[in-house]
């Protein structure tokens, strides 16, 4: 879709009257290098450049794209294409890089959360005057995020746990096979005898 400024969006959903701009091109050069460098100072450099990549996209979504005299809506849809990157990003304690995105009035979507947050949006502007409400509905978005994060914390844990128990589990089948091993050598010598066993 094609603004009047010029720029030319990835996609757009029509929403009665009014247009969501969503942009998909996000930046991964630098996320790419950072997760293949080997050298910790040389992947902190790299991260700090993967973060500016991110907040000019932000800046470029919230310049180009939010265009009332568009008639867009009062907010745009950032889509970054990894749950991996997606949960990195909005975590991001040291940058703060969500606050950035929701001061700009960009919203953060990942391919998991994309179709749950759009049904959110719907059934906000089905109950509200969208225009006079964005605040409620950017807050709705943000609890979304919350119980998202609050969701994928709980599994990381569990996936941790599950684990450990089948390394644990592991351990103990090759002890169980070791101990076999040197009951059955002393069975052999008669030592033990095994009809007692």
């Amino acid at each position: 879709y094609v603004f009047k400024n010029g720029k030319r969006v990835d996609a757009i959903i029509k929403i009665n009257e009014k247009i969501l701009p969503i942009d998909a091109k996000f930046p991964l050069d630098n996320y790419r290098k950072m997760i293949e460098a080997k050298d910790e100072n040389e992947k902190s450099k790299i991260r700090k450049n993967f973060i500016e990549d991110v907040k000019k996209k932000i800046n470029e979504i919230s310049l180009y794209y939010i265009q009332p005299a568009d008639n867009t809506l009062d907010f745009a849809m950032m889509y970054i294409p990894s749950e991996s990157i997606y949960y990195e990003l909005i975590t991001d304690k040291d940058n703060k890089i969500l606050d950035y995105m929701l001061q700009k009035k960009v919203i953060p979507v990942s391919p998991g959360i994309f179709y749950a947050q759009l049904r959110v949006l719907g059934a906000s502007i089905k109950s509200i005057q969208f225009e006079e409400n964005i605040t409620k509905i950017i807050n709705t978005l943000s609890k979304l995020l919350d119980e998202f994060n609050a969701i994928t914390r709980e599994f990381k844990t569990l996936g941790a746990h599950i684990k450990n128990a089948y390394s644990k589990y592991q351990e103990i089948d090759k002890n169980l096979d070791l101990f076999k091993k040197s009951f059955d050598n002393l069975a052999k010598q008669g030592v033990v005898e095994t009809s007692k066993i």
